[in-house]
């Protein structure tokens, strides 16, 4: 397997028996699936920064971006986790059914925290449900990601705080009414999923050329409206953007390191206008290009 699909990541935090937690810091382009378990479980994923790719059990691919929770069964965790980005942070709760049932009971008794209806509410009718940018959930998430930095001042309050979160998460998930809340995420074919990525290759391998939407997605036998959906899930903004971006971040690295003339950059990165290109490289960078040649150094 490619070293890029090893990450090197913390152990979990047993935050019960049978509720693992897993911090996410993730600069890699996959990794491999975790080890399965037995018996049902129930797996939340939140994204905090960057995208993550998932291909489902019914050969559908969708996407988490910023602030999104993914709630799904082990059994939808069967391949390679993919990041576009070459990055991600998140977290992972992991809930063995069968443990975490008795421990929750004997950690908050008189809670009512009932685990097996919770899963069938969001596992048994689909892969998984997605609540996009869980804005009601932000705070819970927040105080989840600065738990780590708590326990390197007072190590032993770390696994009861991630108790009370998870158990806070878990109550709200049981009151989330998921007819009324519409799982909004799209769902994308392999086939189509690997043509946006080769036009994403093309457009990256020719930053100089000008195309259109239309003239690159009926290259790859895409619609235009099917490129721009799944090329901005993926990577988590419009084609336009991110080629724009992309040939700045060019462009910098060709000042910093190369001797060729800013009109020579320009026109490497599609700018045959000049001023064009130097009004564009201001706005990203904040400077002009002969600037941020003589501040590189």
């Amino acid at each position: 397997m490619n070293q890029s699909c090893r990450p090197l990541l913390p152990p979990p935090v047993e935050v019960l028996p049978g509720v693992e937690l897993y911090y996410q810091d993730i600069r890699a382009d996959c990794m491999p699936a975790p080890a399965q378990r037995e018996g049902r479980m129930l797996c939340l994923d939140h994204c905090r920064s960057g995208r993550a790719e998932w291909a489902h059990t019914d050969r559908q691919f969708c996407y988490l971006g910023e602030n999104d929770l993914q709630i799904s069964s082990c059994a939808d965790h069967t391949s390679c986790m993919q990041f576009p980005t070459g990055c991600y942070q998140g977290l992972a709760i992991r809930i063995q059914l069968s443990r975490a049932s008795s421990s929750l009971e004997t950690a908050f008794p008189g809670l009512g925290l009932s685990l097996e209806p919770l899963y069938d509410k969001f596992c048994q009718r689909r892969d998984s449900f997605v609540v996009r940018g869980a804005d009601t959930l932000r705070h819970i998430f927040r105080e989840l990601y600065a738990v780590p930095e708590m326990a390197c001042r007072t190590p032993d309050l770390q696994q009861r705080y991630c108790r009370l979160k998870i158990a806070e998460l878990l109550l709200f998930l049981e009151e989330l009414d998921t007819d009324q809340m519409l799982d909004t995420k799209n769902y994308y074919t392999r086939q189509t999923v690997e043509a946006v990525k080769r036009v994403k290759q093309e457009l990256c391998r020719h930053p100089e050329q000008r195309v259109t939407i239309q003239e690159v997605a009926a290259r790859h036998g895409l619609s235009a409206s099917t490129l721009k959906n799944c090329f901005r899930d993926i990577y988590g903004q419009p084609v336009a953007s991110f080629i724009r971006q992309y040939r700045m971040d060019l462009a910098a690295a060709r000042l910093r390191e190369s001797d060729e003339s800013v009109l020579q950059i320009a026109a490497s990165v599609g700018y045959e206008n000049p001023s064009k290109f130097a009004e564009v490289f201001r706005r990203y960078c904040g400077m002009s290009p002969a600037a941020y040649r003589q501040q590189a150094g």
